[in-house]
């Protein structure tokens, strides 16, 4: 007996095919806004997550502080490799497994959005056919970043994982998506990447 196949409307099949089709595919000057709607809404999740810290907390808390040079980049192409960066970096150590323990599968989807997000924006980059770290400026303000982030991570794996060490990336995170909005808001340009 053969087995019947029903056909399926070619209008459905295309909107199937659209709607597969990543976002990726706009314009990378809508990545900023977009980016920018994303970033608030990170904000409000970190604030949501806020816990009251117990006062033994604040003698655990690391001396870690973000690279401040890194504000003052002005060039709209340049802020951008730094904010792909912090992006990394905030990748990085929402992979780490030990945060899986704490966050639950909201902060998850959010990493996945992150990771999204890094990788619009390296397309953004590519299609601008610029390289990552080109001047020496570029290169230090990228491992100034680096060397930020391993300290959050060299933290996380001294300390472990415990309700001291998940309110201080909470609130280092928090403060990093602020600092990310200061850098895109400081451009001059009419027409930045992202």
């Amino acid at each position: 007996m053969a087995a019947t196949s029903t056909p399926v409307p070619m209008g459905l099949l295309c909107l199937v095919f659209l709607l597969a089709v990543p976002a990726s595919g706009l314009h990378c000057n809508l990545l900023k806004r977009q980016q920018q709607r994303w970033n608030q809404q990170s904000m409000e999740l970190l604030k949501g997550m806020k816990a009251k810290i117990p006062p033994e907390c604040w003698q655990k808390m690391p001396e870690v502080s973000f690279p401040i040079k890194i504000l003052g980049i002005r060039q709209p192409r340049a802020a951008t490799k730094a904010i792909l960066e912090m992006l990394r970096g905030f990748l990085h150590l929402f992979k780490e497994e030990h945060l899986w323990v704490a966050w639950d599968l909201l902060q998850y989807l959010r990493t996945e959005e992150l990771h999204e997000q890094t990788q619009r924006l390296q397309r953004c980059l590519e299609g601008e056919k610029l390289s990552l770290g080109k001047s020496k400026k570029e290169w230090m303000h990228k491992l100034e970043l680096k060397k930020y982030f391993r300290s959050i991570e060299n933290f996380l794996k001294e300390k472990g994982l415990d309700s001291c060490t998940q309110e201080f990336i909470r609130h280092e995170i928090q403060a990093d998506f602020t600092l990310l909005s200061c850098l895109r808001q400081d451009w001059n340009s009419p027409t930045p990447i992202f």
